[in-house]
């Protein structure tokens, strides 16, 4: 009896919790945000004002870089990044710094995101402002937004206030459409910005260069790059089954070093085990994913939509889909995931050390035509596309 009212006590405790959670938001994203936009549209408009919205970390992230290079080379644009430092510090912080937001997007003419943020979901945008989602990443792999099932769909819009959309192929546009629920004509194949860094050499040195700063291997081994995406909601990410590292050395240490890029989401470190400090590398907050996707000779990873970025590289993958019935359930797929991947689906630890060994099998034909359908628009000259978009011919 005890347990069963401790059961009902917990489910009341949750229910609780959400329906105080969609008070606060009604309040937040009816009232407040909509009201302090009132009030900054009362300022001086600055067509000149550009805003950079980071919403994770406290540093300019890679979806950003090749836009803000470009940018700052123009005097007469006055350019402010404004982190919102979403995952880190108390809820008030981040309500403040989103106040502030809403407070200088009302009379800035040119704002750009990255991700999905809802602070603007119920305020009347004003029309001479022009709001760019640039996005964080390429082709159209796991379900979000609008296109999710009922029970998850988002209750206000992350994205019906942009002006612009930019995608990285024509082939992909119906899923952003369907997922953000905004107009066809808004989403636009320009390609995405952060691809340029793929197509410049010098960049390619760079994190060559790097990379020997924090692994030591010999030359003659090649690098994988493990990179799994997290599991559960992304306010409260989860490692997913790490392969097992003493495994993989005994088999491939010849041959192969080991980087692991942990994703951002997830706050937990990984454990290497002593025995594998010379085979596997952490570089998580060492290295971007970009740098590390140009030094790679393989990737591995599961559900991520870096497999779109690293198909321009025409080098191996691997997908470690352990949990892909689960993991379709839960999340779903804009695409069929075992007709769609351009590389193996691997449900086991032996399934990957065999393909790892028998590389040159791979389907190199299916990686081009993957790249040609999902990555058609980047080329190395996306920024200047999505520029010219949102400034006009003249830029």
């Amino acid at each position: 009896v005890n347990m069963k009212g401790g059961k009902e006590k917990e489910i009341k405790d949750c229910h609780k919790t959400v329906k105080l959670k969609e008070i606060r938001n009604y309040i937040l994203l009816k009232c407040w945000y909509p009201a302090i936009y009132r009030f900054g549209k009362k300022r001086v408009f600055d067509k000149k004002r550009i805003i950079i919205i980071e919403n994770f970390g406290k540093k300019l992230s890679v979806n950003f870089q090749p836009l803000f290079e470009k940018l700052k080379k123009r005097p007469d644009l006055k350019v402010k990044i404004i982190y919102l430092e979403k995952e880190r510090g108390t809820k008030i912080g981040y309500l403040w710094r989103c106040t502030k937001l809403v407070w200088d997007s009302a009379s800035a003419g040119y704002i750009f995101l990255a991700d999905a943020l809802n602070v603007f979901s119920c305020v009347s945008i004003r029309s001479d402002s022009v709001y760019t989602q640039l996005w964080h990443g390429c082709g159209a792999f796991k379900k979000f937004g609008n296109a999710l099932s009922k029970g998850k769909k988002e209750t206000y819009s992350n994205y019906n206030y942009n002006t612009w959309m930019t995608v990285s192929s024509p082939e992909v546009r119906w899923a952003y459409k369907e997922a953000c629920g905004l107009p066809e004509e808004a989403i636009i194949a320009t390609g995405i910005s952060r691809t340029d860094r793929f197509f410049d050499r010098e960049f390619h040195k760079r994190a060559k260069k790097k990379i020997r700063k924090y692994i030591l291997f010999n030359t003659n081994r090649k690098i994988i790059l493990y990179a799994p995406t997290f599991r559960g909601d992304a306010l409260d990410a989860q490692m997913p089954r790490i392969l097992s590292l003493i495994r993989l050395k005994a088999a491939l240490e010849k041959q192969y070093v080991i980087v692991f890029k942990q994703h951002p989401h997830i706050k937990e470190h990984i454990k290497i085990p002593k025995e594998c400090a010379d085979f596997v590398f952490d570089v998580s907050e060492k290295m971007e994913i970009d740098e590390l996707m140009c030094v790679a000779d393989l990737c591995i990873t599961d559900y991520s939509s870096l497999i779109f970025e690293y198909s321009i590289f025409e080098r191996p993958i691997l997908f470690y889909a352990y949990d892909l019935k689960e993991y379709c359930k839960e999340q779903g797929f804009f695409y069929e995931f075992e007709s769609f991947v351009p590389g193996y689906i691997c449900k086991t630890e032996e399934d990957i050390i065999y393909q790892i060994e028998h590389t040159t099998d791979y389907d190199l034909k299916k990686m081009r035509e993957f790249r040609k359908k999902f990555m058609s628009s980047c080329d190395g000259h996306a920024t200047e596309r999505i520029l010219k978009l949102v400034f006009g011919e003249s830029w």
